[in-house]
């Protein structure tokens, strides 16, 4: 992948993205200001060499959606590593305790799946994302038995997100399935009486299964521990107490945190890997110019794919965009919940999203007149190859976007 990428650069046909050298700038303020505040400089090198080879795989991945101006490859990659590991879950019979539980020292015991991972919370939340390729890929797909074969993996993720007893995953899909309808069916649930019913069908069967999920089995449990009153105290207590320390270690290191993957030094009473938010977690072992770095990628990226939605010439390409600004909801609620930072299928996921942004937004941006834009718009008629010769009309060669004009 890395001499495929120095190739491209060599020869001109890779792309960099800006997220992603934010991305190496939040790498190298991480290590150094890790190396200052580090209890262990071990764990430091080791969470370090890790994530720079998750920033050389964003490297990659991202300049070549770029060129490809779409997100299929992260989503794709993250879709064949959710089917595969519920499969696995499936023939192992890893799956087989979804409803057991039991009492022990008065508390409600269970077991959660992991499949070939060594975190449950991974197997949920990354059967979340096979969900969303789903969505992505199927009414793309030119043929019936493509999308046929798409649509019925769905049930089989949907079982990876109850055995792993996540509650992440028994909530970021409803998430998803909200911004996925406002971002790309909502102009049609009115005007098309198929979008309706499949939108009413999905909420029919939402409101069948979500019961029987947290009256039946240990991840329904789990949530119910968290949000009603009396029920698993202990769940709910150790979670709060966690983000009690990590708020307490921001205000006592705002600049630099106490060192990349230091914070279980200071968890004498838990003793978790992690704070268990993917917020707190950076601003508290990187500081708040950390969290800034951090996030500023993400911010960058909301606003492109935003403007590719807003500003699309075509309804393929309004529904790509939408299906990114969904992805990134969730993503986005999911950090309020999990660290997401170290898992490498996160970081493919956005890295294709940054450049399938990066790429669309700087197509769009060379057909880009803004006061034409909006009043050709508001008119329903109009051609984005049209307003590129109507600004550079010394300029006849291909744009690289085909003329579409709106209905």
């Amino acid at each position: 992948m890395v001499a495929v990428t120095l190739i491209g650069l060599k020869r001109g046909s890779h792309a960099v993205v800006p997220e992603a050298v934010l991305l190496w700038c939040f790498l190298a303020w991480a290590v150094s200001t890790g190396w200052v505040m580090a209890l262990s400089t071990d764990l430091l090198l080791v969470g370090a060499e890790r994530l720079f080879q998750v920033a050389v795989v964003v490297f990659c991945v991202a300049g070549v959606s770029a060129r490809l101006r779409s997100p299929a490859l992260g989503l794709g990659a993250c879709l064949v590593v959710a089917v595969m590991l519920a499969v696995y879950g499936m023939v192992s019979g890893d799956f087989g305790s979804i409803g057991e539980m039991s009492e022990k020292g008065g508390m409600v015991v269970g077991v959660r799946a992991r499949s070939m991972v060594g975190n449950a919370n991974t197997l949920g939340v990354g059967a979340v994302w096979g969900v969303a390729a789903v969505t992505y890929f199927a009414p793309m797909a030119r043929r019936r038995l493509l999308r046929i074969v798409l649509w019925s993996s769905v049930p089989l993720l949907c079982v990876s997100m109850i055995a792993s007893a996540s509650r992440k995953a028994l909530v970021l899909p409803v998430v998803y399935l909200v911004a996925w309808i406002w971002f790309c069916h909502r102009k049609w649930l009115l005007r098309r009486w198929q979008s309706g019913a499949a939108v009413a069908a999905v909420a029919a069967i939402l409101l069948w299964v979500y019961p029987w999920v947290l009256e039946n089995t240990y991840a329904g449990y789990r949530f119910q521990s968290t949000i009603e009153p009396g029920v698993g105290f202990f769940e709910r207590d150790v979670r709060f107490q966690l983000y009690r320390v990590g708020v307490k270690l921001v205000a006592e290191h705002p600049i630099a945190g106490v060192g990349l993957y230091q914070f279980p030094f200071y968890d004498s009473v838990w003793r978790h890997a992690s704070l268990h938010s993917d917020y707190l977690e950076v601003a508290a072992t990187t500081g708040l110019v950390g969290l800034a770095l951090y996030l500023a990628p993400y911010v960058l990226t909301v606003r492109r794919v935003r403007r590719v939605w807003k500003f699309a010439g075509t309804e393929a390409e309004r529904y790509r965009a939408g299906v990114s600004l969904a992805v990134l909801v969730t993503v986005a609620a999911a950090g309020f919940g999990q660290v997401l930072f170290s898992s490498l299928a996160y970081w493919a996921l956005m890295a294709a999203l940054w450049g399938y942004a990066f790429g669309a937004e700087r197509a769009l941006g060379g057909l880009r007149v803004q006061g034409q834009v909006h009043v050709a718009i508001k008119q329903r008629n109009f051609s984005v190859a049209g307003l590129h010769r109507q600004q550079y009309p010394g300029v006849t060669g291909d744009t690289g976007e085909p003329e579409v004009h709106a209905p």
